[in-house]
């Protein structure tokens, strides 16, 4: 949608900084692919509950040297997103009648994307990396059973299975409660989460940020709890290691960068950011982002 062959950008500008890449299930680009921009991706999976498909997608992804297996747990099924409904964006994808003015109105990206896309790849993008089989679907089709068949059948006892046949690492994505990270914990996954899907799942979600401090809380030390949402400033991302996020993911910022400017927009904008935080740490007074605590965020209370 944002750019021809965005993952590639994202995942070379990614390796480039020595920082990790996630590519999503819901990609278009074959991860095979990928693993050339980037051999040591990790692989972020809209997992049904259904051991028969789950094992072959986590051999596909061992033969292709991934690691880190993250399952996003927090969208069993769809939201109401009215906004996307208002844009008329639907997956599978559909033609209309707004659509087809939105792309006369927007010339560049009909010939940049659009045309683009379907000219040189010769072919309508597919999900091609949701299951093992490398074929995935049409961005245009509805899957056999569904777009999200079976998600919500995905349970604790999928994840203990997993534990036991994945010899890599796992993250759940998507964890807001502290008893779920201390059961993650528990059954030896590698670390959490934090999100609330872009605020996008639940009208009333708590921020991430809110959910960090309880989350971190309730694990031990050694247990990695990570964070995404919202991030836009190095400032932000200093709140959050103070909160005791070992890291955080960046979605919309990289993707904006890489629509206007592709691997040199996103390259841009992860060097903002690391500017802002060294800026930042030292106008904290603080030599060493590891150094970060709660006590340098002040909590505002709402009026």
């Amino acid at each position: 949608m944002c750019r021809h062959r965005c993952e590639l950008n994202l995942a070379k500008a990614a390796t480039d900084a020595a920082i990790p890449f996630v590519l999503s299930g819901l990609s278009t680009i074959l991860m095979e692919q990928v693993r050339e921009a980037a051999p040591d991706f990790w692989y972020q999976g809209y997992i049904p509950g259904d051991r028969d498909v789950i094992r072959p997608l986590m051999q596909r992804l061992q033969a292709n040297g991934v690691d880190v297996l993250v399952v996003t747990i927090d969208t069993p099924l769809g939201a109401n997103r009215e906004n996307n409904q208002r844009n008329g964006f639907t997956i599978p994808f559909k033609f209309s009648k707004g659509l087809l003015w939105d792309g006369i109105c927007h010339p560049r990206w009909s010939m940049d994307v659009f045309a683009r896309t379907l000219l040189s790849d010769r072919r309508i993008p597919r999900f091609c990396n949701v299951l093992a089989d490398t074929r995935g679907f049409r961005i245009t089709e509805e899957p056999q059973g569904g777009f999200r068949y079976g998600r919500d059948k995905l349970d604790w006892s999928h994840l203990a299975w997993m534990r036991e046949m994945w010899r890599g690492r796992i993250v759940l994505k998507g964890v807001a409660h502290p008893a779920d990270a201390q059961r993650a914990e528990s059954m030896g996954l590698d670390g959490v989460i934090v999100s609330n899907h872009g605020g996008r799942q639940l009208d009333g979600a708590q921020a991430s940020l809110d959910a960090l401090p309880a989350v971190v809380a309730a694990v031990s030390r050694q247990f990695p709890v990570l964070i995404d949402g919202g991030f836009r400033r190095g400032t932000d991302i200093l709140k959050a290691i103070a909160l005791g996020a070992r890291m955080v993911f960046l979605g919309r910022s990289v993707l904006y960068g890489a629509t206007v400017a592709g691997e040199a927009g996103v390259a841009r904008v992860i060097d903002i950011l690391s500017t802002e935080i060294d800026r930042n740490l030292g106008l904290l007074g603080c030599c060493d982002v590891n150094n970060l605590d709660n006590g340098y965020v002040v909590h505002k209370p709402v009026i």
